[in-house]
């Protein structure tokens, strides 16, 4: 299946004049870490005598959010830096390749007995495969003095630097989310959300921030749910009919797909769906999330047309990077990356996720960083051959003070141009916001459920529509209301208040002659 924003892609490419060519991306199921070699790349030839430098990878395989499909990404990446002379001269990257099933307790566990423990050391670890299993890792990896550079969170937490030492991310943050809703309530005049959250940090951050962001400018009412807790569950609001607050019209989806799809199928079911309600969701779901077919955890209540059906007018927000026309820092443009990148992931049997291209600038991050590092140690002379700069490098170990300061100071001060646009971070190791953009589930002509991209949200509050959209194609039926009562003061003349008082005066005399005639004559008798 092709990303669900491919047209968006397609239109892009030939505007730069690119031959846009048909993506063969199968998602092949079952693919498990078994299906992979641990290091990567595996050297055969007694011809390459570099010192290998170790990165560890870690990818969910299965789990809320899956990111194995990275490993394409990565392997060209560590293809490419291999390549290139001017790096690391002396020596060869490598990742070694772990998953996280994205679990805090399998990811704790990599950490310790896949990295800590076992040999080779690694220089700095890339994952961990989802927020959960990134927020547990990345709260202790400073300790054994390892570097995390994440391609794939963006849960607000994790700009926590006190917390979070020695982590760096190249997602942008999630806490820039409501910017996004506050311009579509006050674009629209909407003055009232509904949220449905996941009690994951990811998600319930980000609705602290909401809430602080729409202060009065709209009222927000949430169902906050924890599926620990069976009665506080996602299944628990839907039985007992509570997931939907009764005249909210505009509600924003804060979880992962799992449970996106069972609000989805419930909103099909209580017609909480285009055109008289906008539903908002996240825009990093795997493609083809909705198909029942792709939940193996329980049976769904819907159909895939069903769930379509229900999806159709949907809104999703994302903070995308831009994937630059120009070439990057690797030589690619992002669509000669792309053309790797997909005939790798199908020789690999790997389905496509967003958050790939970010893996791949994220090895370019490392590499420059270990570059300068080890440049800093060895000088600028022949690495491999300084007996000092060996010891300090190629037997790294996790006490190396030195080393991981260097590192540290060279991932903050990363600045470069990738695949995904201009790599930077704040102070706090995240990624520099670029745009968030705004995209919406629509039927093609062909009656294939897409999403379409809108446009970008602007410094001054607006949508920044494509040439292509704008409100009409947005809501083509008309703006929705937001479900809120609302009362509409009018003035009246003086005259017509005079005017309708007397009728009122005339009005009671009639009445009252009534009531004295029926009186008076009450006994007669025509």
């Amino acid at each position: 299946a092709c990303p669900t924003y491919l047209p968006w892609l397609a239109k892009m490419f030939s505007q730069f004049g690119v031959v846009v060519f048909v993506f063969g991306f199968v998602v092949t199921q079952g693919v498990r870490l078994e299906n992979f070699t641990t290091i990567y790349p595996l050297v055969t030839s007694g011809n390459d005598t570099r010192i290998p430098l170790t990165l560890g990878l870690m990818v969910s395989f299965s789990g809320a959010y899956i990111t194995a499909s990275s490993i394409a990404s990565v392997q060209i990446a560590l293809d490419l830096i291999n390549e290139n002379s001017s790096l690391l001269p002396g020596y060869r990257l490598q990742y070694k390749l772990t998953d996280s099933q994205c679990n805090q307790t399998v990811a704790y566990d990599n950490l310790f007995l896949k990295y800590v423990r076992e040999q080779p050391n690694i220089v700095g670890l890339v994952g961990s495969g989802c927020e959960d299993a990134t927020i547990a890792v990345a709260s202790i990896s400073h300790y054994f003095n390892i570097t995390q550079v994440s391609a794939d969170s963006g849960a607000p937490v994790l700009e926590d630097r006190t917390i979070y030492r020695r982590y760096f991310q190249m997602i942008p943050s999630e806490s820039s989310l409501p910017i996004v809703y506050k311009v579509l309530l006050t674009m629209y005049g909407w003055h009232k959300l509904h949220t449905i959250t996941s009690e994951k940090d990811v998600f319930n951050k980000v609705l602290d921030v909401t809430r602080g962001l729409l202060n009065g400018v709209a009222e927000i009412t949430s169902v906050i749910y924890n599926n620990a807790n069976p009665q506080n569950s996602i299944d628990y609001y839907i039985q007992k009919g509570m997931l939907f607050e009764e005249d909210a019209r505009i509600i924003e989806l804060a979880m992962y797909e799992s449970d996106a799809r069972k609000v989805v199928c419930e909103a099909y079911h209580k017609r909480k769906i285009s055109p008289k309600y906008v539903l908002i969701l996240r825009s990093w779901y795997l493609d083809g999330w909705w198909d029942p077919a792709n939940e193996k955890n329980y049976i769904l209540n819907c159909t895939k047309s069903q769930m379509e059906t229900a999806l159709n007018g949907a809104l999703s927000v994302s903070l995308d990077t831009f994937y630059t026309k120009d070439h990057s820092l690797s030589g690619l443009t992002f669509s000669q990356y792309w053309k790797t990148y997909s005939q790798r992931g199908e020789e690999l049997g790997l389905n496509y996720n967003r958050s790939d291209p970010t893996f791949f600038d994220a090895m370019w991050v490392y590499a420059i960083a270990l570059n300068k590092t080890i440049q800093d140690l060895c000088g600028t002379t022949s690495f491999a051959s300084n007996i000092s700069c060996r010891d300090s490098v190629e037997n790294f170990s996790y006490s190396n003070n030195a080393f991981v300061d260097r590192m540290f100071t060279h991932l903050s001060n990363t600045s470069f141009t990738g695949i995904t646009g201009d790599v930077s971070f704040t102070s706090n190791g995240i990624r520099s916001l670029i745009n968030i953009n705004v995209n919406q589930y629509r039927f093609s002509n062909t009656g294939v459920l897409e999403l379409v991209y809108l446009g970008y949200v602007t410094q001054t509050g607006e949508i920044n529509f494509e040439e292509t959209e704008s409100n009409e194609t947005l809501f083509p039926h008309g703006i929705p209301p937001d479900g809120t009562i609302s009362m509409e003061e009018k003035e009246i003349e003086l005259s017509l208040t005079i005017f309708m008082y007397i009728l009122a005066v005339l009005g009671l005399i009639l009445v009252s002659a009534c009531v004295i005639f029926t009186a008076v004559f009450r006994k007669k008798r025509l």
